[in-house]
């Protein structure tokens, strides 16, 4: 069962609906942090190293990467400052250590895959 959280939480809770495989790692990143607060980034970081762990036909059925675009779309800045820095940063770097960013990538909304291409240029290259 998802702990509950304080910032981003209606976000986190909509990717665990879209993505049940991301409970687990919610659940681990808020008791490791507790009593205190996870640092939103690294449970953002978290949730994207999961998915770039996740099979490909899964994400895809799965509807996370339109959460995702919608995150990054987002009125709120905090939001986006989450799924970018956080989530997508998280994503780029294990799928990379995985070798699966190449599978990845095409499934990114336009907004996500500008942010994730801008990242890769500025900091992996």
């Amino acid at each position: 069962m998802m702990i509950e959280i304080n910032w981003g939480d209606q976000f986190v809770r909509l990717a665990v609906e879209a993505l049940p495989e991301l409970g687990p790692v919610v659940d681990e990143q808020v008791g490791e942090w507790a009593p205190s607060l996870v640092p939103g980034t690294t449970l953002y970081a978290a949730i994207g190293a999961r998915i770039a762990e996740t099979d490909r036909g899964i994400l895809e059925r799965s509807g996370i990467f339109d959460l995702v675009e919608r995150g990054m779309l987002s009125a709120s800045e905090h939001v986006v400052t989450l799924v970018a820095t956080g989530l997508i940063e998280g994503l780029i770097a294990a799928s990379e250590s995985l070798g699966t960013w190449q599978e990845i990538e095409p499934l990114l909304g336009t907004q996500s895959r500008s942010h994730a291409n801008a990242w890769i240029n500025f900091y992996m290259r």
